[in-house]
């Protein structure tokens, strides 16, 4: 039995799913989310703002373990689905 990395198990776990495009009006969303959340003293990182931001303009759902998102979805509003 070899010596597996996190990147390999992640790879593997993802690739049943297929890549999601992200396009220019995404990256939009992101900044307006951002801004949206800075108002109320709510920071985050850029990449859970184009996470939300994709999942927002495409009607998808959040799966997360990530209580960052709970903050975010205070303010912004977007179905999060949370074990």
């Amino acid at each position: 039995m070899g010596f597996r990395t996190n990147a390999e198990i992640i790879k593997n776990k993802l690739e049943p799913f297929p890549d999601f495009p992200v396009f220019t009006q995404d990256y939009i969303t992101a900044a307006r989310f951002f801004n949206t959340c800075r108002t109320h003293g709510v920071q985050g990182s850029h990449i859970d703002f184009l996470i939300f931001a994709v999942a927002a303009n495409n009607g998808f759902a959040i799966l997360t373990l990530d209580n960052d998102f709970s903050r975010y979805a205070q303010f912004i509003n977007l179905s999060l689905v949370t074990l």
